[in-house]
């Protein structure tokens, strides 16, 4: 009986060491934050160690930062962690000048592994429209401004003296970056005689700087 007994509590002992094994999970977490249009390193990024799960129901993701670093002069960083069982976790990064990460890119890691990530940031640039009514019909000519650079309604222009710069502005005020060292679209209308016609072209914009367009109508 008293040898049973024994079996039975070292038995309890190794399913409880078992069950909290299970419970928790060293994981390590090393990578690289750097500029995804050149692959260039970012030093000085701030990087933050999400914990979150994802649910059902709104808001479906719902991550808290457990810890934060600065990448080094070469854009390293790293984490060394205690993930939970239950619960998911992923890193992001921030730096200026740069997009930030929606939840949907952010670089989920493997709990209870070493990982390795790349975290690539979209740098920032900026777009400036130059329209110019250079052969007016009458007052009822418009031009229409949309496109990928611009987020928010098309911006339209009455008359025969359009003479004006268009850039994107947001909700205080401030012009919208557009993606650096890539192609944007602009597309705009043209109405004249009461003939609609449409038009379109892609424009590279270099990263932080303004690039400006000319349309001519």
């Amino acid at each position: 009986m008293k040898n049973f007994i024994s079996f039975f509590r070292i038995t309890l002992i190794l399913l409880s060491f078992t069950c909290c094994k299970k419970e928790t999970l060293h994981t390590a977490v090393k990578g690289v934050v750097a500029d995804k249009t050149n692959c260039n390193a970012l030093p000085n990024a701030a990087v933050y160690l999400l914990e979150g799960e994802v649910k059902l129901i709104y808001p479906y993701y719902f991550y808290i930062a457990i810890d934060s670093t600065v990448t080094n002069n070469n854009g390293e960083f790293s984490f060394d962690l205690t993930a939970k069982k239950g619960m998911d976790y992923a890193v992001t990064a921030m730096v200026d000048k740069y997009y930030y990460l929606y939840d949907t890119e952010w670089i989920f890691i493997a709990e209870g592994k070493a990982n390795y990530v790349v975290i690539g940031l979209q740098p920032e640039a900026f777009l400036k429209i130059h329209i110019k009514n250079t052969q007016p019909y009458d007052f009822n000519d418009l031009i229409t401004i949309g496109g990928d650079w611009n987020n928010t309604a098309p911006h339209n222009y009455y008359g025969i003296d359009v003479d004006t710069f268009v850039v994107n502005i947001n909700h205080i005020g401030n012009a919208n970056p557009v993606s650096g060292n890539n192609n944007v679209n602009i597309i705009w209308w043209i109405t004249k005689n009461n003939i609609e016609t449409e038009h379109s072209d892609s424009v590279y914009c270099l990263a932080f700087d303004t690039t400006v367009y000319e349309i001519n109508y």
